[in-house]
């Protein structure tokens, strides 16, 4: 079994910010700020016309209570769910109001990273695809194409579509070179370090993540979750060389970041304690590893919920640690759970890779 980054920089859409709208075609929403930066949260600019918006106001009632919430807070299934029916019916209006490339290659995008988030993967893909061959119809928008492609690789990574993911983050690499955004530039190579690590070309993923964290350190527009996922990715691929006296310092230190930067139960504190016990037990401190991946598969279980394939994915983690430490009944009682949970979701339904339930990366 396997566990992906529970942090990417296709963060989870998290809220739906809507303004009134005027009669005939033009832009629902806030700034580019959510695409341009890898949707950490989707100011999405929606074309429709005045009784869509209607419709959209009608069905988000609570959407300015969501935009309120912090980055890492993610939603519920449902709610998600409730999200999609709106921005595919807004979708669908703007195609046949004719809205303009642009307009409907945002609306697309910011339809896929709600699918992403509820784990919808082949529909993200659909639509994120379409969006790209409407930007591709504009050389000027070439940096809404490398944000786009940077997204698609990443959720190609998600599938393990791993050749796929590489081509695409290079492609947007190369847009963002010749752009010159240094910041930009960095998290293309993190999202390569991550594709990297997948791909089990260690020694590529360190140096890519090493890059991009030095960068985001120095860069003043980076972000938390730039500087967090960086650093995991440095740390995981320091840990698959057996460098555990770098990776789990930086672990410590990471998980000091999100502690300052987060509430403690959210989700960026609880992958980092996860992935701290999982360095602690690949190193042989088992004391550590059973306290902090304890605490961090119950953080997830609060911000994912217990049917959540990632929180399975963890809690699978989880019960082989137990078992290689002959705690077979605490191993009995999880895997329970997991059983329990897999016969209510409908987890096989759901786009993985290499046969896993969860989005690998640990293994």
């Amino acid at each position: 079994m396997k566990l992906r980054l529970l942090i990417r920089l296709s963060c989870p859409v998290l809220g739906l910010l809507l303004v009134p709208c005027v009669k005939g075609e033009h832009l629902c929403g806030g700034n580019d700020a959510g695409v341009e930066s890898a949707r950490a949260v989707a100011n999405m600019m929606v074309p429709v016309t005045s009784d869509v918006c209607d419709r959209l106001r009608a069905r988000t009632d609570d959407a300015s209570e969501v935009a309120g919430r912090p980055a890492a807070e993610i939603p519920s299934r449902a709610e998600m769910l409730r999200r999609i029916v709106v921005y595919e019916e807004a979708a669908r209006d703007a195609e046949a109001a004719r809205a303009s490339d642009v307009s409907l290659a945002k609306v697309f995008a910011s339809l896929a990273s709600l699918y992403e988030s509820a784990a919808m993967y082949g529909r993200s893909e659909a639509a994120l695809e379409h969006a790209i061959s409407l930007l591709r119809r504009h050389p000027e928008l070439r940096g809404m194409l490398a944000t786009d492609l940077n997204f698609l690789g990443m959720l190609h990574g998600e599938m393990w579509k791993l050749r796929q993911a590489e081509k695409e983050e290079q492609e947007a690499l190369g847009i963002r070179m010749k752009l010159e955004d240094s910041l930009d530039v960095a998290r293309s190579w993190n999202a390569l370090a991550e594709v990297y690590f997948k791909d089990r070309r260690y020694g590529l993923s360190r140096e890519f993540a090493q890059r991009a964290m030095e960068e985001f350190a120095a860069n003043r527009r980076a972000g938390v979750i730039d500087r967090i996922t960086s650093r995991l990715n440095l740390a995981l691929a320091q840990c698959y060389m057996k460098d555990f006296a770098s990776a789990i310092p930086l672990l410590k230190e990471t998980v000091a970041m999100a502690k300052a930067s987060f509430k403690p139960n959210d989700f960026p504190v609880g992958e980092g304690e996860y992935l701290l016990g999982f360095a602690y037990w690949r190193s042989g401190d088992m004391d550590l590893a059973s306290k902090n991946m304890e605490h961090g598969t119950r953080i997830m279980k609060e911000q994912l919920g217990w049917g959540h394939p990632t929180y399975l994915n963890a809690l699978g983690q989880y019960a082989k640690f137990l078992r290689e430490n002959r705690r077979v009944e605490d191993a009995e009682a999880v895997e329970r759970q997991i059983r329990l949970a897999e016969a209510v979701v409908d987890v096989h339904s759901i786009q993985m890779g290499n046969g896993s339930v969860g989005l690998g990366g640990l293994h």
